[in-house]
């Protein structure tokens, strides 16, 4: 820093002296202090492009995008072949999440330096958000090739083909991100989902312990591993993980909901209606949350607080058997006769709903030339407002017989009622 005050104080206009103490001040995190001095390297020669470039970069890390945007497109008006300048620009898009606009300007800097692998990678990361799969992979592959030893892009490359459902493929790109950067513990629990996915539950676990061995805080593998050890039946092994998630992250209402549920196993009524509670506080609007402390009231003989979760229930999952079964026997228990009756008789509608669907679900594979299968599935899916699957029924329909004029009527309809539905939601 000495040499460049010094120089400075011998030439008050050195634009050099200013850029380089203000690189030097960036470089040791002081970035207000290194913007002055950027400023006063562009203030004393408007066509340094260096220092706009620098004052870009050090607007980016202190995420002032939009003064970094106009730094840099100033570096760039004086120097357009700059691929350094064009790579800031780029981030300063992705970093608004303006991928499309990013894009671009990361395909530019690659051209102009074909061996620039955090181009590629980053070009990559905006296919990947886009869902631009194929894109992402070749993107990522590139990168690789001119930074074969960069474990965050064999993560990513990993994350690219898990999301195309190459789940081999991606297991191998988390080996090889593991093997370059250990620290990486999103790859180890990446590995524990799809181990989980496979019921390989020992190595499951194997992989959210490794998880924890790199980062003892961290709430996201002890939640997998109370969830592993929960669908083994182990209920007291799991109690302590979901403990210590939500003594790490208290706002994870699946760890409450399953404590209740292993409380209730355990005929602990008391903890798991507390529980279920909590994580009510946390989600309102969780269905499965209120049906199991519907339940839990049920089994305690407080049919007027099960009452008002089962509707809960019903209000939020209009089609959900159980709880229209379990709300008329409170109902009835409460000597609500006609309210319980009403209950029942949706139970007894819904179940035959659904013995259709179970019987058209099974004869579609068998018939799959048979239009009508598909139109009666649309159909009942239509009626129970379930707007989405019909329109895929319909589809289908649409497929074998283009021009079959109710069911192109019923496929609009379905999806102006399913739009409807997203506005309101």
């Amino acid at each position: 820093m000495t040499q460049y005050d010094e120089a400075l104080r011998y030439n008050q206009n050195y634009a050099g002296a200013y850029n380089n103490k203000g690189t030097v001040l960036r470089l040791t995190q002081r970035l207000k202090k290194a913007l002055h001095n950027y400023n006063k390297a562009v203030a004393t020669d408007p066509n340094y492009a260096l220092a706009y470039r620098n004052l870009g970069l050090t607007y980016q890390k202190l995420k002032q995008l939009d003064q970094a945007e106009s730094a840099l497109k100033k570096s760039l008006e004086l120097t357009p072949e700059d691929p350094r300048a064009r790579f800031y620009l780029a981030n300063v898009y992705f970093d608004r999440e303006n991928y499309e606009g990013a894009i671009p300007e990361y395909q530019t800097t690659v051209k102009l330096r074909p061996n620039f692998g955090p181009g590629y990678n980053n070009l990559g990361l905006c296919y990947q958000r886009l869902d631009r799969l194929d894109q992402a992979a070749a993107a990522f592959e590139k990168a690789i090739r001119y930074n074969p030893g960069n474990g965050e892009i064999y993560k990513n490359l990993g994350d690219t083909y898990l999301k195309l459902g190459k789940v081999e493929v991606a297991k191998n790109y988390y080996f090889a991100a593991l093997k370059y950067d250990s620290t990486l513990v999103e790859s180890h629990l990446k590995l524990g989902n799809i181990y989980k996915s496979q019921d390989e539950h020992l190595k499951s676990i194997q992989e959210y312990k490794n998880v924890l061995r790199a980062d003892s805080t961290n709430a996201e593998a002890y939640y997998k591993l109370g969830v592993v050890h929960f669908d083994l039946t182990q209920y007291e092994v799991a109690v302590p993980f979901f403990q210590k998630t939500l003594a790490l992250k208290k706002n994870q209402p699946k760890a409450c909901l399953f404590l209740g549920l292993i409380f209730s196993r355990n005929n602990d009524f008391a903890q798991a209606i507390s529980s279920f509670q909590k994580a009510l506080v946390l989600d309102p609007e969780d269905t499965e949350v209120h049906y199991q402390l519907g339940s839990a009231y049920l089994k305690i003989d407080k049919e007027k607080e099960a009452v008002d979760q089962f509707k809960q229930v019903v209000r939020l999952a209009p089609n959900h058997l159980s709880a229209h079964y379990n709300l008329a026997r409170a109902l009835l228990k409460l000597e609500r006769i006609e309210e319980s009756k009403k209950e029942m008789e949706t139970f007894h509608r819904l179940s035959q709903e659904e013995s259709a669907i179970k019987k058209l679900q099974r004869l579609i594979p068998v018939q799959p030339k048979n239009p009508d299968l598909n139109r009666k599935l649309g159909e009942i899916y239509f009626n129970r407002n379930e707007f989405k699957a019909a329109v895929e029924q319909f589809e289908k329909v649409l497929e074998l017989k283009p021009l079959d004029a109710g069911t192109l009527e019923l496929l609009g309809r379905a999806r102006l009622k399913m739009s409807n539905n997203l506005k309101l939601h």
